[in-house]
């Protein structure tokens, strides 16, 4: 090579935005499994074991790993069932972390911006600047709800697509179906993500919707409320022709044999699925009560299986907090982002033992405090 022509490194094809995204940090994931004795209560995982009518599946479905994955059929017409809908309107992924990024995909290019109201789940801007596109962030109002008035105030001739939580994560509010319609009349791709909606005290999918709007697309997990995170199955409810889009986007066969197997299995024990949600919800109550009870502490009501908190009226820095908890073998989140102070954090709802742990532990600290 001339000299007069610097040496070309592999990182110079790399595309530039690429280059700009931070790996999504899951240190706490591997803490826990590293530490098998602590209480996890900080990635909202279902404490309830899958029943032992998906453990059998999933080893029945093992015994033939060794071919190729179903195309999925029978997973989407269940799945269609739970909302009146068609198989034909229903995508599903390795997890819902990929019906987002596949969504992401088929309607954000470089140049194109994204519309995500904070605070929020990181994934959402993370793929969208993965996609080469740039992300529009709306502050919320003083309760850390959507500003709506905001969202359609910065939609502008470059806007592709637009993402909505509901309830939202790490709050915990449910988004008014006036507020959603407001936003889905612009027109614009809007993504409204259910993953917790079966959680609320009377779950109301916004699915119905969708026969008024072809633009919404509703994401789901089975990670949650059906408690099998684990084997990673997410799905969209969407028009028939956007589901074809996603369909030609993903990856073929990326949910395994496996996979499919605990998802359906999920499916057809209904009943351990309402009971495991309804003692998730009583114990959610019983936490709330008891947090309510504590002097100084703000507790935002939750639909979810997660209650966020702040230390912020006592000048205690949620870290303090994190770091004694875990001391004591409970891991809750640490919710240190822009858009909210030094004082929040995070902790899932546990299984009763795991919740009277963390109750003790955290008056514990405050006491010394």
């Amino acid at each position: 090579m001339s000299s007069k022509h610097r040496a070309i490194g592999v990182e110079d094809f790399i595309v530039p935005w690429v280059k700009k995204v931070k790996l999504y940090n899951t240190n706490h994931i591997m803490y826990a499994w590293n530490h098998p004795s602590v209480d996890r209560l900080m990635s909202n995982e279902n404490f309830h074991p899958p029943s032992e009518h998906v453990v059998n599946s999933v080893v029945e479905a093992a015994r033939k790993g060794n071919l190729y994955p179903q195309d999925g059929m029978s997973l989407r017409e269940k799945l269609a069932k739970l909302d009146n809908l068609k198989a034909e309107q229903v995508f599903i992924a390795n997890g819902s972390l990929e019906v987002i990024d596949v969504i992401t995909r088929i309607f954000i290019s470089p140049g194109d911006e994204a519309i995500i109201p904070f605070p929020t789940y990181p994934m959402y801007e993370l793929r969208v600047t993965l996609a080469g596109g740039t992300v529009q962030i709306i502050s919320p109002k003083k309760d850390l709800t959507y500003d709506v008035n905001k969202v359609l105030e910065h939609i502008n001739r470059k806007t592709r697509l637009l993402f909505l939580v509901n309830p939202n994560n790490p709050i915990g509010n449910v988004l008014p179906e006036n507020d959603l319609i407001r936003v889905l009349d612009t027109g614009i791709p809007t993504v409204v993500d259910e993953a917790y909606y079966e959680l609320e005290d009377e779950p109301r999918s916004m699915s119905f919707l969708l026969r008024l709007y072809p633009n919404l697309i509703i994401v789901r997990t089975m990670s949650k409320a059906w408690g099998i995170a684990g084997f990673r199955i997410g799905y969209s409810l969407a028009s028939d022709r956007i589901t074809d889009y996603l369909n030609r986007m993903r990856i073929t066969c990326s949910i395994g044999t496996v996979n499919m197997a605990a998802a359906i299995s999920a499916l057809d024990t209904i009943d351990y699925f309402h009971k495991q949600n309804t003692e998730t919800k009583e114990l959610r109550k019983e936490l709330g009560e008891e947090l309510d009870k504590i002097g100084g502490i703000h507790v935002f009501p939750s639909s979810g299986n997660f209650m966020l908190i702040d230390l912020g009226a006592l000048g205690i820095n949620a870290e303090e907090v994190v770091s004694y908890l875990l001391q004591n073998n409970i891991q809750v989140r640490l919710m240190n982002r822009p858009e909210l102070g030094p004082g929040f954090f995070r902790v899932t709802i546990g299984n009763r033992e795991q919740n009277k742990r963390f109750l003790h532990k955290f008056r514990e600290f405050l006491s010394e405090k």
